[in-house]
């Protein structure tokens, strides 16, 4: 019997590279749509000057939404699943997310592996070391709303992050580790 394909959520890993293929799906299809009925109208009056062109054009709009999503999800992918396996093995009782991809106003934080414990929260990033002090700064005044952190930290080198996760263990569950993991997923795109 034929297996039915994993929808991944937000926070699992695999989920980017899932949800831009369906992003480009309903962009696709949005478009299609939107030409439809643009066309339908040219064929039926001969003009352009209908109703049907206001119709397509109000259904333009949630198409570029959704486009939109798509562009600026486009040029990341999903953490490698090995490295994943590796985090959840060094911090088995923690809670950790995957495939996150924090925005402000200013950028977006791409963040593979995260590992919460103890209202501290351990991030992975591919960014470059003078960025990570203001993006720490960033994360930790947005979980601050909410939730008492105790550290953010993030690391941009395996072995750093390993180690720091791995100290974690001992660690009790903190009081605002749900808190904190709803939050990050509410600021992931």
């Amino acid at each position: 019997m034929k297996q039915k394909k994993q929808l991944f959520e937000k926070g699992d890993c695999g989920y980017i590279n899932q949800h831009k293929i369906r992003q480009l799906f309903i962009t696709l299809i949005s478009l299609i749509m939107v030409a439809v009925i643009f066309y339908t109208g040219v064929l039926r009056y001969h003009n352009t000057k209908s109703i049907f062109t206001v119709i397509a054009a109000v259904a333009a709009i949630p198409t570029a939404k959704v486009a939109v999503s798509y562009l600026v999800m486009m040029k990341y992918k999903s953490c490698d699943r090995p490295f994943y396996e590796e985090a959840v093995r060094l911090a088995p009782d923690s809670l950790i997310l995957a495939d996150l991809l924090i925005s402000s106003t200013e950028n977006i934080l791409p963040a593979p592996v995260a590992v919460i414990r103890d209202n501290s929260v351990y991030l992975f990033t591919g960014l470059e070391t003078d960025s990570i002090k203001k993006s720490e700064t960033y994360i930790r005044t947005i979980l601050e709303t909410e939730a008492r952190v105790t550290n953010v930290k993030l690391f941009n080198r395996q072995e750093a992050f390993f180690k720091g996760i791995s100290m974690l263990n001992g660690n009790a569950p903190g009081k605002f580790d749900e808190t904190i993991k709803k939050l990050l997923l509410i600021y992931s795109l």
